[in-house]
């Protein structure tokens, strides 16, 4: 069974040293994303500067219209849902998974499966056939070690181009909150309406359909920053 993992922090056209600001690598519900970044946007305005991968997105779009509308699809907040998407849907000995996505997800310093080892676990535990489509500043930010590097880079490509004539039996969407800026929520809303249309057998997280309300924590951020400033 071939499944389409779409991690929407990979459309960030950014640069390694803004990536650096963001909020700490923690997995968070989407209601303290909010705060967490209002806060980072207060400090760092700069950030507001991160723009969308305009070329990749397109592509993504014109993949998803071309796909059976009889896929499975499943949209979430967090990547780790994935792995028991997987286990529920699948109906094959074979699995072969491609992740776009601005990090490997093979493996961290957790035991338990999450948002960032899940991949590892489904290729371990399925023997499964893996494809990276990475961020151009994907190894620079969440780079690997010597070893680890020469397997990534078996697996490893840049652009959606590489995989537009594919198709797919299945397609999960997260937005990754911690790992997204909220000013880029509105194009996540579209690849969900897209989905929602397209696809008989849709299931969502109702938080992550909407935009993310940030701007008004920014501006009550920023008075509080300028009251202990003066």
């Amino acid at each position: 069974m071939k499944f389409l993992s779409i991690d929407f922090d990979f459309f960030q056209d950014v640069y390694e040293e803004t990536v650096r600001r963001y909020p700490d690598g923690i997995d968070l519900p989407t209601e303290a994303t909010e705060i967490v970044w209002a806060s980072r946007y207060a400090q760092y305005p700069e950030l507001l500067d991160v723009k969308l991968k305009t070329e990749e997105y397109e592509q993504l779009l014109g993949l998803l219209k071309k796909q059976s509308r009889n896929c499975s699809v499943l949209i979430a907040n967090s990547h780790k849902h994935i792995y028991t998407y997987i286990k529920e849907v699948n109906k094959t000995s074979d699995i072969d998974i491609v992740n776009i996505d601005m990090h490997h997800d093979m493996f961290n310093d957790n035991p338990e499966v999450d948002c960032g080892n899940w991949l590892g676990h489904i290729k371990k535990e399925y023997n499964a056939s893996v494809r990276w489509i990475a961020n151009p500043i994907s190894l620079k930010v969440y780079g690997f070690k010597k070893n680890e590097l020469d397997e990534a880079e078996k697996i490893i490509s840049y652009s959606i181009k590489d995989i537009f004539n594919e198709k797919f039996d299945a397609i999960f969407l997260c937005r990754s909150d911690t790992w997204t800026p909220p000013h880029l929520d509105s194009y996540f809303t579209v690849l969900c309406n897209l989905l929602s249309k397209k696809f008989i057998e849709v299931k969502a997280e109702k938080i992550v359909l909407e935009s993310r309300a940030y701007k008004t924590l920014v501006d009550g951020i920023q008075k509080q920053i300028s009251c202990f400033s003066s």
